[in-house]
């Protein structure tokens, strides 16, 4: 979107029909080497937020810093299961792979380079 300074990143849906290609001053965040001499980030690793360049993806968090990467590359839910009669807690993992998102759109993540 014009107006939108260096820096800032958006979802964009790539593959939704009639989507036009991206306009030069953006880049898609996949973790590449950022070769566009006029940017300021020229020379610089773009973040992943795609997973493009590691099987991990990442998300996005709003923080009044911004730049660093936060969270573990793996870890799992779990949940505490009571057993009324005998009033003891038992720790029970999560191994349950389904998902329990509502319905969404996926996006890829794109900066503003120019």
């Amino acid at each position: 979107p014009a107006g939108m300074p260096v820096g800032a990143i958006v979802g964009w849906l790539k593959s939704y029909t009639n989507t036009p290609a991206l306009p030069a001053e953006w880049v898609e965040c996949n973790g590449q080497v950022l070769a566009l001499p006029e940017s300021p980030y020229h020379g610089m690793t773009l973040p992943d937020l795609n997973g493009a360049s590691s099987p991990e993806k990442r998300f996005l968090r709003g923080a009044v810093q911004s730049g660093a990467v936060g969270g573990a590359e793996s870890h799992n839910h779990g949940f505490l299961l009571i057993d009324r009669p005998a009033k003891k807690t038992i720790n029970v993992a999560s191994k349950n792979p389904g998902s329990n998102l509502p319905p969404y759109y996926e996006v890829t993540w794109i900066m503003r380079a120019l």
